[in-house]
């Protein structure tokens, strides 16, 4: 069976596809302006395949062609993202797919629009016959990370998990999430893992955890529970 995770976002998007991974960004985001991918992009440009899309919208337009603007680049990204899955399944239709829901703290805006895109992404999915969707809140992939790298801790019939430093699960922020990946244990020669472990001392000590690696960090804790609960 394939097996595809999928962290929507506005301005990178990550996918796991049978752990080959892909990120759906804008160029800005991804590219120094003489052209040059960026910092993070770079050091991990063996194991993710950048697509960048022009992810501005023309201020001039009316309210009404702006949001058509945006409908008509989220189809776009969208179309892109099930070719990648199209192209790298052995049957789409016998697939099991994860993908992130919506953190509703979020400004509405933004909310709105990644509501849509993310509409459009899970109905393309459905259109293509995926055999199984399972949509992860963001407060529920934040257990289901900790449960792949730390023992569970048991008061009663409740069940907790706490990192390292003694944080629980609940309260874990992008850092955290990449601590998972790299305390994980039975990754064997897992190229993503390894990588991380290597730039652990820099990219832990950062303010925020950089892009592309915040958001294919969720794919793949996403992805790495699916196939540890088949």
């Amino acid at each position: 069976m394939d097996v595809i995770a999928i962290d929507p976002s506005l301005v990178c998007t990550a996918l796991v596809v049978n752990d080959k991974k892909f990120v759906y960004t804008g160029s800005h985001i991804s590219h120094t302006e003489k052209g040059k991918l960026k910092r993070w992009f770079e050091a991990f440009d063996d194991l993710v395949t950048v697509r960048d899309f022009d992810l501005s919208v023309d201020n001039s337009l009316s309210y009404a062609e702006q949001e058509f603007a945006k409908l008509n680049k989220y189809v776009k990204i969208v179309s892109c993202i099930m070719a990648d899955i199209r192209r790298e399944c052995n049957d789409v239709t016998t697939a099991k797919v994860a993908i992130e829901g919506y953190s509703f703290s979020s400004a509405a805006g933004p909310l709105i629009d990644l509501v849509t895109f993310g509409t459009i992404l899970r109905y393309s999915l459905l259109k293509a016959s995926v055999a199984k969707i399972i949509v992860v809140a963001p407060q529920e992939l934040k257990t289901k990370a900790a449960s792949l790298s730390y023992a569970p801790i048991k008061k009663g019939k409740a069940v907790k998990y706490v990192n390292g430093d003694g944080k629980s699960a609940g309260s874990f922020k992008k850092r955290d999430m990449l601590q998972c990946l790299i305390d994980m244990p039975n990754t064997g020669t897992d190229k993503w893992v390894e990588k991380l472990r290597e730039y652990k001392d820099e990219v832990l000590n950062l303010k925020a955890t950089p892009k592309p690696l915040e958001d294919v960090n969720d794919a793949k804790l996403l992805y790495e529970w699916l196939i540890r609960n088949p």
